[in-house]
């Protein structure tokens, strides 16, 4: 791989794993929604290029996807071109605008590896103004997961990634925001908040791992030197511990769910 990092939304569209057909199954399970049925309106806030808006919208008449970096509303657009998905509204905007939006009567609204970048003391109310009697707000989290010391391969990983991004402080903080979450959802007038686990596995090539390391918002490297260089150490290190190319991560998904 020696693609230089312009902007981070193909590599998004690529890299990032998308949902599971079992994971969504299991996410309507929860809220409630009848696979065959179709609700009226659902809303994807910091929807990135729509891996969680496209696989959802097939259950809604209606299905509106923001974010606020172009690219990856652009990006959005061009894969659901693809899947003449013609029911989604792609909208380049700050999530803290939502209130001059006609929103009104939304069953559902997603939040997925988006909510610790946002302002939830005001994004919180504004969601909960949009939603109609028993709708749904889901905060969806993975942020983090693969840098762990679950394997060794993955121990490596974070330690090679730490050398060269410093990220420790900040994913540590992310963590624990994301900790509070239910507490600080059930200080809303929400009528009840439940959190939810769904354990899956995942299998990685050492490209894949790569790619999905530039997804991220500490992950930026300025010249093709020093991508070239990270980019060795990575392989180096990580195809000694596994020389068949082969890295499977248990991987768990936290799901957290307010209904109005």
């Amino acid at each position: 791989m020696s693609t230089y990092i312009e902007g981070k939304a193909s590599l998004y569209e690529i890299y990032k794993p998308k949902p599971s057909f079992e994971f969504i199954n299991f996410l309507l399970e929860i809220i409630n929604i009848d696979s065959k049925g179709m609700l009226n309106k659902y809303l994807d806030l910091g929807c990135g290029t729509g891996q969680f808006t496209i696989p959802l919208s097939k259950y809604f008449k209606e299905t509106i996807g923001i974010d606020f970096t172009a690219d990856m509303i652009t990006e959005a657009e061009k894969v659901a071109s693809k899947g003449k998905y013609c029911n989604i509204t792609w909208i380049r905007d700050d999530v803290n605008t939502l209130a001059k939006y006609n929103f009104c009567y939304v069953d559902l609204v997603t939040i997925a590896n988006a909510f610790h970048r946002m302002d939830y003391a005001n994004v919180t109310p504004l969601v909960l103004n949009l939603l109609k009697a028993n709708g749904y707000l889901v905060l969806i989290k993975s942020y983090g997961s693969l840098f762990t010391n679950d394997s060794a391969w993955q121990n490596a990983l974070q330690v090679v990634t730490e050398e060269w991004f410093n990220f420790a402080k900040k994913l540590t903080a992310v963590k624990k925001h994301e900790s509070q979450w239910c507490e600080i959802l059930k200080e809303y007038p929400f009528s009840n908040v439940s959190s939810y686990t769904f354990p899956e596995e995942r299998i990685w090539k050492i490209d894949d791992l790569l790619g999905y390391c530039y997804t991220l918002s500490f992950c930026n490297i300025e010249s093709h030197l020093e991508m070239n260089k990270f980019e060795q150490k990575m392989k180096d290190v990580l195809l000694t511990i596994h020389p068949d190319n082969k890295f499977i991560q248990k991987h768990k998904i936290s799901i957290i769910v307010a209904q109005r």
